[in-house]
């Protein structure tokens, strides 16, 4: 199994996580089989056998290529996942970001660019937890900085900026001392200086929203053909491989038991 970063992450306090980088340990494979305490434990195998078959086979033998779930079907890393730096990215590309703002639960940003073809990628992803808007609006300007093709780092000329719909209507971040302004409106100052477009809450339409997760990453789309005159494909919607949290929730997410066509959860997620 893979070694539990999450957990590792929200047993550490503040410093700790600062200092953290997971590139510091060595992945090796490893399954059930290789543990003797639970090889032959029927109680452990028996709850093994409980799981839907895709996310029995992933924690039983390691098997995180496919999705089970939601995403059963159109999802697979062989395919949707690039290496970082493998793809180049011209200025002229349309970039954004999107977000979904949490301060106990993780808060979670990514960047995306469109190629071409309409093809999209998302390239790179902030995952961090505990920091107030003001604070992780600075967080966010930091992470936002990339090397142009000149070598130059700054910010790109990011065209939207999607926030969580409840960044901009939750009545709970009056709950968060004085500030009685939302997250959206606490960030905004910081993001304008920064020259990062103004957090705009997202569509509150979440089947909307899953469904088009689903389309783009079954979505083939044409770009020539091979020398036997075979077509060339790429997929609608390809993930770096720097995003590890995406690529981690994507294949265990799951249908909602009553509305299966959208990822179970809040409708404002």
């Amino acid at each position: 199994t893979l070694f539990p970063y999450t957990t590792l992450f929200r047993s550490m306090d503040d410093s700790q996580k600062a200092a953290f980088d997971p590139d510091d340990y060595d992945y090796f494979p490893a399954t059930y089989l290789d543990n003797p305490v639970f090889a032959d434990d029927p109680t452990f195998l028996k709850n093994l056998e409980a799981y839907p078959a895709d996310v029995r086979d992933a924690l039983k033998f390691g098997l995180w290529g496919a999705a089970g779930g939601y995403f059963r079907g159109v999802w697979d890393e062989n395919i949707h996942v690039f290496k970082d730096g493998s793809v180049r990215f011209p200025a002229w590309y349309r970039r954004w970001i999107s977000g979904n703002w949490g301060y106990e639960h993780p808060a979670s940003y990514y960047k995306h660019c469109m190629g071409p073809n309409g093809e999209v990628y998302t390239y790179d992803e902030l995952y961090t937890q505990h920091e107030q808007p003001e604070d992780l609006a600075e967080h966010i300007a930091e992470w936002a900085v990339e090397e142009n093709e000149h070598g130059k780092m700054e910010i790109p000329q990011f065209i939207n900026f999607t926030h969580s719909f409840d960044a901009e209507y939750s009545k709970a971040t009056a709950t968060m001392g004085a500030d009685m302004r939302s997250v959206n409106q606490r960030m905004t100052p910081v993001l304008r200086r920064e020259g990062i477009p103004l957090p705009l809450p997202s569509t509150r339409d979440k089947l909307g929203r899953d469904t088009l997760m689903r389309e783009l990453l079954a979505k083939r789309i044409r770009i020539g053909e091979d020398a036997g005159g075979h077509p060339l494909e790429m997929p609608g919607w390809m993930i770096s491989d720097k995003c590890r949290q995406l690529r981690r929730v994507i294949p265990l997410v799951k249908s909602d038991s009553k509305k299966v066509e959208q990822i179970e959860g809040s409708s404002d997620g």
